[in-house]
């Protein structure tokens, strides 16, 4: 699901220019996106009692770090292509909602200003979570124009294993103490991305050199560091949910931080816009699929692909099993009552999210889309 190290596959023109989150104008740097979530609902003054609006349609690490902080989250309705339901948050209100948290659902950026409009009547703060959107085509962000705060995710973007963003337009976040890890932990950082790269069979022009050091680096790191040390990092390095209020404070490795500042933007987002649109158009048509968004926005820069299924429950533990790079929300937060929204319902067994990202071959895209339809069309 997530790219990995070597060169960006792209066959087309850059798209650009292309701005991201890290040009917001202030921002700090976390270990990952829930981090920054909660460091969000702290500069935001949540506190235990307050209310929160959430969309019914999660991940459980949007909402942990909010439950952590002690507040109630009410879900608000999502819309069949994926944007939220002003009219049912217009039904929420009620004295105590201290927020609003308005996801960037799959990198496909929507304009906030209804919502805006509503939060500055009603005295709400405007999280915006862009952990899908890090870019967009155009000279300006368009993240942020109408939020308070904004988060973002770097792994699902880039190579690294860690790295979350909090930024702002409106207040300074910058002014928030972090600490970074420490030498192993970096090299570890290091080590991990390498092995996760060889893992997939992605070569680059220093293949033998940097698997030597690799190599090196990691006999090094199990001689000198003990177990408990090795299982001090955040679980989001490799794909756990949880939200670790212990690691509030650390900052995102010093490769996490500066990668970003160093790629090709235009490049990845022509690659993602790419993919996305191959991927949509090899499965077009197909009976028993159902785009929640049929087409790319001018700005949209995807992270994955969403495609709703007739019956989910049975196609995607098949895909899964196949090997297919394909993943699904399958539960909303405990803490969270029974949603009121259809579509969320619907969404947790029927919404899959295939992906679309810079490291993916023409040759991995035709694989993945070939074992979609035939699975698709062996489960009709």
């Amino acid at each position: 699901m997530r790219p990995t190290l070597g060169r960006v596959e792209s066959s087309g023109p850059p798209a650009r220019p292309v701005s991201a989150v890290i040009d917001l104008p202030s921002l700090s740097w976390f270990t990952n996106g829930r981090t920054a979530l909660a460091h969000a609902g702290r500069l935001a003054a949540i506190s235990a009692g307050d209310l929160i609006l959430v969309p019914s349609y999660h991940c459980e690490s949007m909402i942990a770090p909010f439950m952590w902080l002690g507040a109630k989250p009410i879900p608000y309705k999502i819309r069949k292509d994926l944007s939220i339901d002003p009219s049912d948050i217009a039904q929420l209100r009620e004295p105590g909602i201290r927020a609003i948290l308005v996801p960037q659902y799959f990198g496909h950026l929507r304009s906030l200003e209804p919502v805006s409009r509503m939060a500055t009547e009603h005295g709400w703060i405007v999280i915006e979570d862009c952990a899908h959107g890090f870019f967009n085509v155009g000279a300006t962000p368009l993240m942020g124009l109408h939020s308070d705060y904004v988060i973002a995710s770097l792994p699902k973007f880039f190579p690294m294993l860690d790295g979350g963003v909090l930024a702002s337009r409106r207040h300074d976040v910058s002014h928030i103490t972090t600490h970074r890890a420490g030498f192993r932990e970096e090299i570890r950082g290091i080590v991990d991305m390498f092995d996760y790269a060889r893992e997939y069979g992605r070569r680059t022009w220093a293949t033998g050199i940097v698997n030597a050091a690799v190599s090196m680096a990691r006999r090094w790191h199990n001689e000198t560091t003990n177990a408990g040390a090795r299982g001090s990092l955040p679980a989001s390095r490799h794909g756990g949910v949880d939200f670790e209020p212990e690691h509030l404070r650390l900052s995102a490795c010093a490769l996490s931080r500066t990668w970003p500042y160093g790629i090709r933007r235009g490049h990845h987002a022509a690659t993602r816009r790419t993919n996305w649109t191959a991927l949509r158009n090899k499965l077009h048509g197909l009976p028993g699929i159902r785009f929640p968004i049929e087409s790319l926005g001018s700005g949209d820069v995807p992270y994955v692909l969403a495609i709703e299924l007739k019956n989910g429950r049975a196609i995607y533990p098949e895909l899964k099993r196949l090997g297919v790079p394909v993943y699904r929300w399958e539960t909303q937060h405990p803490g969270i009552a029974e949603s009121r929204c259809e579509n969320a319902r619907r969404f947790h067994f029927d919404l899959v999210q295939l992906p679309c990202h810079q490291s993916l071959t023409p040759t991995d895209l035709a694989w993945i889309a070939t074992t979609v339809a035939g699975v698709v069309r062996a489960c009709a």
